[in-house]
C-alpha cells in the first residue's frame, strides 16, 4: 500500500493517506497519524478508515489526544478522500 502525505503540523505531526481500497466492495482509504515521541523512543500512531471513521490503531497517544486526531481528521474526510480519488486513478 503506497502512503501519500496529507499534513504536517508544526508540532510534528504528520497525517497520510493510502489510495482508495477495495474499489468494487466497500471502499475505503486508511489513514495514517505519526508524531515522535521522544518519550518513548518511538513513533506515536494512529491508524482509521475512511469513510467509518473506524479506528483500526492506536499507539503511544493519550485517548483524548486520539480522539482530538480523530475528529480533526473526520472533519476532513471529503478533502483526503477527493484526494485519495485523484492518486488511485
Amino acid at each position: 500500500m503506497m502512503l501519500h502525505p496529507f499534513l504536517f503540523a508544526p508540532d510534528g505531526t504528520g497525517i497520510s493517506f493510502s489510495g482508495i481500497l477495495h474499489p468494487d466492495a466497500a471502499p475505503e482509504v486508511r489513514v495514517f497519524v505519526l508524531k515522535w515521541n521522544d518519550g518513548r523512543d518511538a513513533f506515536d500512531t494512529i491508524e482509521l478508515c475512511l469513510p467509518s471513521g473506524k479506528v483500526r490503531h492506536v499507539a503511544g497517544f493519550t485517548e483524548e489526544e486520539a480522539g482530538r486526531c480523530v475528529r480533526r481528521i473526520l472533519k476532513l474526510k471529503d478533502v483526503i478522500w477527493d484526494t485519495a480519488e485523484t492518486v488511485s486513478f
